[in-house]
């Protein structure tokens, strides 16, 4: 396989990138199909023309194979969200979240509440995805008894869950690109905070001045009563039902693994369906499965709590496969590998290096439509090349993640913006205008490449900025 990749040429290399991307705008713009499908058209179409210049199939088969290796836990993690959203639904701990919320929350500060809430739980529990199936379920019901912009609502759900899973060591996207560029977890995080910092403190400020639109209250005529006592009449509504993710919270603070504290959130949230939601062992076990369905008898309210269920997550599962499937054939035949060969070539300084990988990675990201394939194949290859240029890996891992999984929720026909859409009920393109922070730490890692600020040489010390002050004057300093 080694071979096959130092073979494959410039040429070859960009049209198979050409007909990738090609057949993803066709597919998605043109002809509005499944995400998931015109990524296996695609592999399809990147596959045959690999065959034709040469690779060998079984390349392309065990790059599939391998592909599916890094992507099992992922794949296994949004199988047990469903069941855990699916528990809690039936359980009564996400109508009791929703009942409490528009008890007690302020309207005029819903969304900044909304946001600082979903950054804490997606620190602790590191996963975005799973921030938005629980606590951004609750929040997107309550936001609907306030009369508030369900889009305006998701923004401040995905900024804040996001935020959280750029800086959680447990989180599995941190955790990978700090494994890419073979640089501690930790170190990973600290250079994060230059650009993920002040694009959240922008996110909340801007949460609160649009904020002020909705401090009137709640929905006219009274809704908000009506969902709170058809809440009431259809679900057990406690504080006992504040159990399960309060068991998720102390297990998460205990540093325990991800997938089993969800596990024993499942299990207590059965418990509490069974023996204080009054619910048959069988009736719950299906709708963890297939998601909650019963008629509250109110129409709103339906919507607000049908949702939940492994079933609900299999499109997104499906998705995450299919990225694995489509990036094969570029892994296989060298494709990418001999970009950046000829990348390297063109590259004369470190700033240049940097801006490259910024509009790069995107690219590739976007193509690929998962984080999981683009953080592995450029964070391999690109780390010596930041060496080369006396950078430190750190200034690459920030890179990756400004425009990787900070950008991955903005990205409508992605695994991000598909499982939002299917949680939230809202598509990127509605929701992008009010998650400034997704793109605000692009924003920023582009300025401080020009600037030079937090920018790291290979032996770990900080660059100095483009203008500093000597003597009561400024100094232009030398290139990046």
């Amino acid at each position: 396989m080694e071979s096959t990749k130092k073979k494959y040429s410039m040429s070859n290399a960009l049209i198979m990138l050409g007909l990738a991307i090609i057949t993803i705008i066709a597919g998605k713009l043109y002809f509005s199909l499944n995400t998931t499908l015109v990524l296996l058209i695609s592999t399809l179409v990147t596959a045959a023309f690999g065959v034709l210049t040469r690779v060998p199939w079984n390349d392309i088969q065990g790059a599939i194979v391998s592909g599916f290796g890094t992507i099992a836990v992922p794949v296994i993690m949004l199988m047990e969200i469903g069941l855990l959203v699916g528990a809690w639904m039936v359980s009564g701990t996400i109508p009791a979240m929703m009942y409490y919320g528009l008890k007690l929350i302020n309207p005029g500060f819903f969304l900044v509440s909304a946001c600082l809430l979903c950054t804490v739980i997606s620190i602790l529990a590191g996963t975005s995805y799973g921030t938005v199936s629980t606590i951004g379920v609750a929040l997107a019901g309550i936001a609907a008894g306030l009369d508030i912009p369900l889009a305006a609502t998701a923004g401040a759900i995905v900024a804040g869950a996001w935020f959280g899973d750029t800086m959680s060591p447990l989180s599995d996207s941190t955790v990978m690109v700090s494994n890419a560029c073979k640089i501690p977890l930790m170190s990973h995080i600290r250079n994060n905070l230059y650009t993920t910092i002040p694009a959240y403190v922008i996110s909340l400020i801007y949460f609160m001045i649009i904020g002020m639109n909705y401090g009137g209250g709640a929905v006219s005529g009274g809704e908000t009563e009506i969902i709170m006592s058809v809440l009431k009449d259809n679900f057990v509504i406690s504080p006992l039902m504040l159990i399960p993710p309060a068991v998720v919270f102390v297990l998460i603070l205990m540093k325990k693994p991800t997938l089993p504290v969800f596990a024993a959130g499942i299990i207590v949230a059965v418990i509490l369906a069974i023996f204080v939601q009054h619910n048959d062992f069988a009736a719950v076990m299906g709708m963890i499965v297939s998601g909650f369905s019963g008629d509250t008898g109110n129409e709103l309210v339906n919507t607000l709590v049908h949702r939940g269920g492994m079933e609900s997550m299999m499109s997104t599962v499906s998705l995450v496969i299919a990225s694995a499937a489509f990036s094969a054939p570029l892994r296989a035949s060298g494709c990418v590998e001999t970009i950046l060969g000829k990348m390297e070539e063109v590259v004369k300084s470190g700033k240049q290096l940097m801006l490259i990988t910024t509009i790069l990675h995107p690219i590739l990201f976007i193509v690929s439509v998962t984080y999981y394939v683009s953080y592995t194949l450029l964070g391999e290859m690109m780390s010596p090349v930041y060496e080369k240029y006396d950078l430190s890996r750190r200034n690459l891992s920030r890179i990756m993640s400004d425009t990787g999984v900070s950008l991955a929720a903005l990205i409508p026909w992605g695994a991000a913006g598909a499982l939002v859409h299917s949680q939230i009920g809202v598509s990127a393109w509605e929701y992008a205008r009010y998650a400034p922070f997704n793109c605000l730490c692009l924003v920023f890692g582009v300025i401080y490449i020009f600037t030079g600020i937090g920018i790291e040489n290979k032996d770990g010390t900080k660059q100095r900025p483009l203008f500093r002050k000597t003597a009561g004057k400024e100094e232009e300093d030398g290139k990046i």
